[in-house]
Formats: structure tokens, sequence, C-alpha cells
């Protein structure tokens, strides 16, 4: 009776050795994952930044394009002999308003 305590014993004690080591392994694996989770976090908020710089920067060209092409047209009436003045005026404030230009500041001379 003794010696079968003993086997059931020492089985529950290797049994417990075995659940301690794969404790210990899904520990690092979780670890591991953790790791990755908050690398991935970082990724996306670099990402994230990247894509607001370009967006920033689009909407700045974007912006830009449209003064100089309001200035473009208003330096195309003042070529114009029979051009309407007021549009011309017009156009060049409005393409100042936008954003300061050479052109649209020359098309309002």
């Amino acid at each position: 009776m003794i010696t079968t305590v003993g086997a059931v014993a020492l089985v529950l004690a290797a049994l417990a050795g075995l659940f301690g080591i794969q404790s210990n392994s899904n520990l690092n694996a979780a670890q591991i994952a953790n790791t990755q989770s908050a690398a991935n976090a970082a990724t996306a908020q670099v990402e994230a930044l990247a894509r607001a710089t370009q967006q920033a920067i689009a909407q700045a060209n974007f912006t830009r394009a449209d003064a100089l092409r309001l200035a473009a047209e208003a330096n195309k009436l003042l070529l114009q002999a029979s051009s309407d003045a007021d549009l011309t005026a017009l156009l060049s404030i409005r393409s100042m308003k936008t954003e300061y230009t050479p052109q649209g500041d020359a098309a309002l001379e």
C-alpha cells in the first residue's frame, strides 16, 4: 500500500513538473506576444503620424496650386484687351486670400 501511495505521489510530482514546464512555456509565449503587440502599436503610431504629415503636405500643395491657378486666370485676363477688369481683380484677390503668391500679387498691380 505504501509503495502504491509512493508511486502515485511520484506520478503526481512528475505531472506537476510537466505542468510547471508548460506554464513557463506559456508565460514566455505571452511575453513575446506582448512585446510584439507593443511594437505593432508603436509602428501604427509612426505610420499614423506619417499619414497625417503627408495629408498636411497634400493639402498645402492643393491650396498653393489653387492660388496659382486663380492667379494664372487673372494674369491671362490681364493680357486680353477686352477682359473684364472686375473679374480680373476678383480672381487676383481670391488668389491672394487663398495663399500669397507673387503671381497673384502681380495680377493685382
